[in-house]
């Protein structure tokens, strides 16, 4: 669709494991459903990257 309409499509990855730990900690926040992980900080996170990419666009 980007290509089609001749727009840059920019992609992000986060991740929240630790690979490093002796064992599994889901490490859900209170409140927060089970087997979910939405992040609302990754949407600021999203909205930061939109910022910068537009703020230094060269044309």
């Amino acid at each position: 669709m980007s290509d089609f309409r001749d727009l840059n499509l920019y992609m992000f990855f986060t991740s929240g494991d630790l690979l490093d730990a002796p064992e599994w900690d889901e490490r859900r926040r209170e409140g927060e459903l089970e087997g979910t992980q939405h992040d609302a900080g990754h949407f600021d996170i999203a909205l930061e990257l939109a910022r910068y990419v537009a703020d230094n666009l060269l044309f």
